[in-house]
């Protein structure tokens, strides 16, 4: 097997949610993986977290855009745009609401996993075009549920 194989790992901090692991630290933002990632993964803990579904709307897609043509790690704006929506989640917390979104390019079927906020930034969360959101860099944390939607999806 090669080392560029990403497994599912629960984190400590946040029991019973998980994020893809590679045998090899994170560089901690987005970035295109292939749909085969995830035919393999298994989530036995078909858990919510808290998280709901997301409905899917045009602000959808303003939220997950960069402003000002900024990146989200190697991906830019105009993914954002025209991908397909795999499966979106969301969670109200006390201090705002948080987005997870699995985008898939139309063309390339690269997969892209992508978190928002709509509460106060950490200086390194990008702007969104849509005010009062930010887009996070980091890697997808989620619940087990989200993990096998998308891979009944692909």
């Amino acid at each position: 097997m090669s080392s560029k194989i990403e497994t599912l790992r629960e984190l400590v901090s946040c029991p019973r949610e998980f994020h893809l692991y590679k045998n090899s630290p994170h560089p901690g933002q987005a970035r295109t993986r292939a749909p085969d990632t995830f035919h393999d993964l298994h989530v036995s803990l078909d858990t919510t977290e808290g998280f709901v579904p997301h409905t899917v709307t045009e602000d959808t897609r303003r939220i997950f855009t960069p402003r000002d043509g900024a990146k989200v790690g190697k991906v830019d704006a105009v993914f954002f745009t025209n991908a397909r929506i795999i499966e979106a989640i969301e969670k109200p917390l006390e201090r705002g609401i948080i987005i997870k979104v699995c985008f898939q390019d139309r063309v390339t079927a690269d997969i892209v996993l992508v978190t928002a906020h709509a509460f106060i930034p950490d200086t390194s969360h990008i702007p969104s075009a849509k005010d009062g959101w930010y887009i996070l860099k980091c890697d997808m944390i989620a619940p087990g549920r989200f993990w096998n939607a998308i891979k009944a999806r692909l």
